[in-house]
């Protein structure tokens, strides 16, 4: 995963030169009728020079909140407002170059903070189910307890 590795590659300057917020409306039914939703997206697009040739990209982070989870709560419409509010068309900011693939670049390197706790959660999931499930097979009290089996 690029998010991890991108936390230790070589950072290059790089120019903003593109920032805006994407706004689409979906439409969808559900459950008889007719939904509207707005998705935001921040597009944000730079250019830097690495490998002997300039580059552009779009990549902000490797976390679908782009590198705001410490912002506290914001709305898909306000987070995007703020990315593009930090990163202004021909700001001056430092990105993070893949150095095997120079084609590859990302503004905020590293895995976020909400990435992390997704897997945090997730892995803590799955080693709640391992144990309990071990649990199940090496007591047969609580084996019998889950079949029904218990005789009081």
């Amino acid at each position: 995963m690029n998010g991890s590795a991108s936390a230790s590659w070589p950072t290059v300057d790089a120019t903003i030169t593109e920032s805006r917020v994407d706004v689409q409306k979906h439409r969808r039914r559900s459950n008889g009728r007719n939904r509207e939703t707005t998705t935001y997206e921040a597009r944000i697009r730079y250019t830097y020079s690495a490998g002997g040739r300039e580059h552009t990209h779009w990549r902000l982070a490797f976390a679908s909140d782009e590198g705001y989870s410490g912002l506290g709560y914001l709305t898909a419409e306000q987070r995007a407002n703020a990315m593009v509010a930090d990163h202004p068309r021909g700001a001056h900011v430092q990105v993070a170059v893949d150095p095997s693939d120079p084609d590859v670049a990302v503004l905020h390197p590293g895995v976020q903070t909400s990435e992390a706790l997704k897997l945090g959660l997730g892995l803590g999931g799955m080693l709640t189910g391992l144990l309990s499930a071990i649990l199940l097979v090496l007591n047969p009290r609580a084996r019998a307890l889950v079949l029904g089996n218990l005789d009081d």
